[in-house]
């Protein structure tokens, strides 16, 4: 990890930039202390306003916002909504509630949007995270859903964290979660224990990050949530779905975003 920060000049100055100007961006400077991975960065791309001190510290979280890696992202969070109302449509049609597994939730901004949308008390969501911020913040913004999401501290990458849902869930979603998973045996154990917390007909959905051209940058100029370089691995869609297959999953659907960075993949445990 330390070999990171110890390449050529251009990352030092890039970084330089960063923890003095960028701080006068309001979202860049939530990047720097929660970690530009976390739930609260990912709302905060995906709500796009401008803010900052003074006029350079707008322009700066302007400029952070239009970044190609930011606009992927709402794109991906269009996507991951759409995906989620087809599977709340098509679980009405056959009669049935539709329970959600967020198992990476952070403040799960895209899931309360959904639900403010197309309510009902047929819908319900467990969202969860280990970041502790990320759900206070779930649970301040969705107050009012309070009796149907529920914010929970859960690691996602431990068995335990999928024994005795209650109700038992028939969405799982993991969005943002498998780019960070540097190891392709997580992925796999992932798709495997979300499936043995499914019942058959259950809907998987799944984000993958298949390119992103500033990935080298990120890498060596940005933190994560842990304060260390925020490393992503690159998978094409079409393995992953290869992988939920033999977790036993059928008929995915992948579509991508416009920018051609992220897609999402819905599948039904078979």
């Amino acid at each position: 990890m330390d070999s990171l920060y110890n390449t050529d000049w251009k990352w030092a100055a890039l970084r330089g930039i960063l923890h003095s100007v960028g701080r006068t961006s309001d979202g860049i400077a939530l990047g720097l202390e929660r970690g530009f991975d976390s739930g609260e960065s990912m709302e905060y791309i995906y709500r796009n306003q401008p803010s900052g001190r003074w006029g350079i510290g707008w322009l700066a979280d302007w400029l952070y916002l239009q970044q190609i890696g930011c606009r992927g992202l709402r794109g991906r969070k269009r996507q991951l909504q759409d995906a989620l109302r087809e599977t709340i449509a098509a679980n009405r049609v056959a009669g049935q509630a539709t329970h959600i597994l967020d198992v990476a939730a952070g403040p799960a901004d895209y899931l309360l949007e959904v639900f403010a949308d197309d309510g009902g008390d047929d819908l319900s969501a467990e969202c969860r995270d280990l970041d502790t911020a990320g759900l206070a913040r779930g649970r301040q913004r969705g107050a009012a859903l309070a009796s149907r999401v529920r914010y929970i501290r859960a690691d996602a990458s431990t068995s335990a964290a999928f024994a005795a849902l209650t109700p038992t869930p028939n969405v799982a979603i993991v969005s943002g979660f498998y780019e960070i998973l540097l190891s392709d045996e997580q992925v796999r154990r992932s798709l495997r224990l979300i499936a043995g917390a499914l019942r058959p007909g259950s809907t998987l959905i799944f984000t993958t990050q298949v390119q992103h051209p500033q990935l080298e940058m990120i890498a060596h100029v940005c933190n994560n949530r842990y304060g260390e370089p925020w490393l992503m691995k690159l998978r094409a869609a079409e393995m992953v779905a290869a992988w939920a297959a033999e977790a036993g999953f059928v008929d995915p659907r992948t579509r991508i975003e416009p920018l051609g960075l992220f897609t999402v993949t819905t599948a039904r445990r078979a």
